[in-house]
Order: structure tokens, then C-alpha cells, then sequence
């Protein structure tokens, strides 16, 4: 009940009242992990990132096996810390505990696939990926982030298969008809590209990089009143590369790619 009241005041972003229920919940139980383990999450909130860690790692010393505080120290090791050796490192041990633990797998796939880390390598992040699905298959994140990153090597067909599956898993997100829209726009398919922008339109018809990239589709086509116009419409919701294109510095180079 101590614990469940910190939980309270935590959702309800009155940190220093939860810090105390959660000290409550220690003190009336010093084996209380899940005390130490909300503990970090809440200093990992305000920043305290120290001690943060060190409820963590006392979770840990109570359950070895509590693969939660693992990924969480994962997670504020690579986006708060920028320490990739260390979210590896807890990432590894959490799939050590739990092979099946697809958000561990899930991590270390946006670990490999960061520019910022020096072991930055595509093919292992879509390896983590792949076995996030195999953990979770209705994964949508894992399918939607595995194809960007085929895109990224060019390899269109696998791409195209990642992104409808990551559609057929969760048709709501205007950024999956977006990038697979993409795809198309890429291999010079823009009739069907203009299709998944509208698409992406559909669901969030303030979606500016579906517009700006409606407007580039129909250009190619030689609907350029019509790209005007989604040009326009991009540009009003802060897209800088349609302010661009209604200039007209960047028709010509576009009319060579």
C-alpha cells in the first residue's frame, strides 16, 4: 500500500511526496524490491541519475532475476548517460535472465541503430529487431523501425514487407504509410506513393511530412497546380522543404534525381 501510494503521487508528477511513500514502503520492508526499483524511476525522472542507478542495482541485489530494472538501467545508460558500453552491457544481462524478453531485444536494436554509438551497426540492430518479433510478433514499433533501416541499405522489397506489416499490426500511425510511400517515391513508383501519402492523410490530415511528400509525388507526375497546393498546405505546418519547392530553387535538381 506504501508502494502503491508513491505510485499514485509519481503518476500525478508530485515526486518528492512518492519519494517518501516509496522510502515508507523500505523502511516498513528493507526486501522490498519493487520500492527500490520505483525509486529509481522516479530519481531517473528528476534527473538524479545516481541515484537512480543505485536503486536499480538494489532491486537487483534483492532479484537477481528482475530483468526490468536491467533494461531501465539499459535505458538510462544510452539516452540520459550516453554510455552505450554500460546500456549494452545491462541490455546483454537482461536477455542473459529472460530470452524472451523483447523489449531487451527491442533496445538493443535502437542501441546498434544509433549514429551517436561507436559501435553503430545496421545489420545487428536488424538482428535485435528480428528478434523482437520473434518474442513479441505483433510488434508493430520493431517491423516500422526494421524497415527504415532497410530502406536505408536500398533493399526496397524487404522494406515494403516490414512496413505492411507493421500496418497490418497497427493502421493508425500516418508515419508508417508515410515512409512506405517513400519507398515507392524511391523506385520512381509515385502513383502508388501518392496513395500511401493520402493515406497517411487520412488518419492525420495535419501530418505535414505526408503533404510535403504528396507534393513531391504529384510534381513528378506533372500535377504541379496539385503540388503547389500540397506544397502550400506543408509549408503552413512548418515543412521547410515545401517552402523550398514553392520558391522553385530546388525544381530543377528535383527534375534530375
Amino acid at each position: 500500500s506504501l508502494n502503491g501510494l508513491g505510485l499514485v503521487m509519481f503518476k500525478d508528477k508530485r515526486y518528492e511526496e512518492a519519494e517518501l511513500w516509496y522510502k515508507k514502503a523500505i523502511k516498513s520492508d528493507p526486501k522490498y524490491y519493487l520500492a527500490y526499483y520505483n525509486l529509481g524511476i522516479l530519481y531517473d525522472a528528476m534527473n538524479r541519475y545516481d541515484e537512480s542507478i543505485e536503486n536499480y542495482k538494489k532491486a537487483l541485489d534483492i532479484q537477481p532475476d528482475y530483468v526490468n530494472a536491467m533494461i531501465n538501467l539499459g535505458l538510462l545508460h544510452e539516452t540520459k548517460l550516453k554510455d552505450f558500453s554500460q546500456a549494452e552491457k545491462w541490455y546483454k544481462k537482461a536477455i542473459d535472465k529472460n530470452p524472451n524478453s523483447y523489449l531487451a531485444y527491442y533496445n538493443m536494436g535502437f542501441l546498434y541503430s544509433n549514429k551517436e554509438n561507436d559501435k553503430y551497426d545496421v545489420d545487428k540492430a536488424i538482428y535485435y529487431y528480428q528478434q523482437t518479433i520473434i518474442a513479441k510478433p505483433d510488434h508493430d514499433l520493431a517491423y516500422f523501425y526494421m524497415a527504415n533501416l532497410y530502406a536505408g541499405k536500398a533493399e526496397y522489397p524487404k522494406a515494403v514487407n516490414a512496413y505492411e506489416k507493421a500496418i497490418q499490426l497497427y493502421g493508425n500511425d500516418p508515419s508508417y504509410y508515410n515512409n512506405l510511400g517513400l519507398i515507392y517515391e524511391f523506385q520512381k513508383n509515385y502513383p502508388v506513393a501518392e496513395k500511401y501519402y493520402k493515406k497517411a492523410l487520412d488518419i492525420n490530415p495535419q501530418y505535414g511530412a505526408a503533404w510535403e511528400s504528396l507534393g513531391y509525388s504529384l510534381y513528378f507526375q506533372t500535377k504541379d497546380n496539385d503540388a503547389i497546393d500540397a506544397w502550400k498546405k506543408a509549408a503552413s505546418l512548418g515543412r521547410n522543404d515545401a517552402k523550398e519547392a514553392l520558391k522553385g530553387t530546388d525544381l530543377d535538381k528535383i527534375k534530375k534525381t
